[in-house]
């Protein structure tokens, strides 16, 4: 439902959000073929014991608010600011069919930003990425665009909540307000659940996220 609606273009013009289609062979893995359609619309998967759970587009509403006093003190927790420069990307670049090309792979104009390279000690950083299920130059741009911001929101936590927190699942949202680490409702994404089984606390992996990075 969300792939279906309808963006308004600078014309005026609406088209839908996402749209994706390509060739399949039938030697072709079906876990590929799912790959890359959710790349297509900045898709998530999580497997959570044998059920997938899909999530399109950009982090949802957050589903659970809490605070330091939460936070299970008695509980090892870490902190992950930012990965190694290997994994570290301020530009991005793609490369999809091009409908005017018959449907040759073409490259899409790179996205920079100087101001990112400047954090990252004035490196260019850029990741390839590869859009084969999209034909749409617009759609391409959107993607990468919403792909390298989301990328550039790097802080990891691991942490333990109280019990009332087992209802979360994987790509669930959470707002935290955290004074010792200056967050004021910051959106987290769910990344992994384990649950004690003994204390029935469940530690989680967040990732930090911003729905307006996929406007």
């Amino acid at each position: 439902n969300l792939c279906d609606v309808e963006v308004t273009l600078a014309g005026g013009d609406t088209v839908p959000r996402y749209t994706a289609g390509f060739e399949v062979s039938v030697d072709d893995e079906p876990a590929a073929v799912i790959e890359e359609l959710l790349k297509a619309c900045h898709g998530q998967l999580a497997d959570m014991g044998g059920i997938w759970k899909i999530r399109a587009g950009g982090p949802g509403l957050p589903v659970l608010f809490f605070s330091d006093e939460d936070v299970i003190a008695t509980r090892p927790e870490e902190f992950d600011p930012f990965p190694g420069l290997a994994e570290t990307f301020n530009g991005i670049s793609a490369t999809y069919p091009e409908p005017v090309s018959l449907w040759e792979s073409r490259e899409a104009p790179a996205r920079y930003n100087p101001t990112w390279e400047a954090e990252d000690g004035g490196r260019r950083l850029v990741a390839a990425l590869s859009l084969p299920a999209v034909t749409h130059a617009r759609q391409v741009q959107h993607l990468m665009q919403a792909a390298i911001r989301d990328h550039r929101r790097m802080r990891r936590h691991n942490l333990t909540l109280p019990p009332a927190a087992a209802i979360l699942e994987p790509l669930d949202v959470v707002s935290w307000s955290s004074t010792r680490n200056g967050y004021a409702a910051k959106a987290f994404e769910v990344a992994q659940v384990v649950e004690d089984l003994r204390s029935c606390l469940p530690q989680l992996a967040l990732r930090e996220v911003d729905a307006t990075d996929y406007d």
